[in-house]
């Protein structure tokens, strides 16, 4: 299923190979945590669980923000695999060698000639990456394949500017990455659609992703002052997997977003 928009309206073209799928029992649930320090020790520290931290930063060209976020990390006292900073508002003219994070690989998707935008990804060093490709045209996206030595995933990070005119060119770059999925697959970031709300971009983007057997896990609000959830957790494979999700406020001073933190339970990984 494709959807676009036209104008106001929207309209669905059926594309795919099986419109509809054998629909599976989801095993995702969700806790929201008005401050940090009633979150902190409910995060999962098992080595044989996946553990995701994004948040939209809302820029860190202030290096002292970004080591902030860092002693941030630090609250939670679990390993994460994966931290993800949307909209930093780096260009690739930055110095992104100062942002860096011990025991973590660095990947970013930054725009050329501006600094709005982007996305920071930080892989644990225990991780396998098999490839990556970063892309920044009306919007970032950067794909990562990876193994956790017994079972391959694709993470895709996005960060999609809030403005009208990207919405069919995302939605059309989202489907193929739905349908090319060939193994387990999360998208994560901010896309600026709420699944929750019941107008044309969103209902065109909770179709698409249902189509291909994808569902949004989290489901509490991740922007406040909005009261909207616009900041994803999308999966593929919730029915293999349980996925808890805890949405968190932050500090203030740091951003106006929530922060996400993710946790795919039992995933057969090697020992680290």
């Amino acid at each position: 299923i494709s959807a676009c928009l036209v104008g106001s309206e929207m309209c669905i073209r059926d594309r795919s190979p099986a419109a509809s799928k054998k629909s599976h029992p989801i095993q995702c649930s969700n806790e929201y945590f008005g401050n940090l320090s009633d979150a902190t020790p409910c995060v999962s520290k098992s080595t044989n669980d996946i553990n995701i931290f994004q948040l939209n930063v809302r820029g860190i060209c202030d290096i002292n923000k970004f080591n902030h976020l860092v002693s941030l990390l630090g609250s939670f006292h679990c390993k994460f695999d994966f931290i993800i900073f949307t909209e930093v508002k780096l260009s690739l003219h930055h110095p992104i060698s100062l942002y860096n994070i011990p025991g973590f690989n660095t990947y970013s998707s930054l725009r050329t000639h501006s600094s709005g935008g982007g996305l920071l990804v930080f892989i644990s060093n225990y991780i396998n990456v098999l490839n990556h490709k970063s892309e920044s045209i009306m919007f970032e996206k950067l794909t990562v394949n990876f193994s956790t030595g017994q079972h391959n995933f694709n993470l895709v990070t996005n960060y999609r500017p809030p403005v009208q005119s990207n919405l069919n060119s995302f939605l059309d770059d989202l489907e193929n990455v739905c349908a090319e999925a060939r193994c387990d697959t999360f998208l994560v970031g901010d896309f600026n659609i709420d699944p929750s709300y019941c107008d044309a971009p969103s209902s065109a983007y909770s179709q698409l992703l249902s189509s291909y057997g994808f569902i949004v896990c989290n489901d509490k609000q991740t922007r406040c002052a909005s009261g909207r959830v616009i900041d994803h957790f999308a999966a593929n494979f919730s029915h293999k997997f349980p996925i808890q999700n805890f949405t968190i406020v932050v500090d203030e001073t740091l951003t106006d977003h929530n922060l996400v933190i993710t946790n795919i339970k039992s995933v057969p990984r090697s020992s680290r």
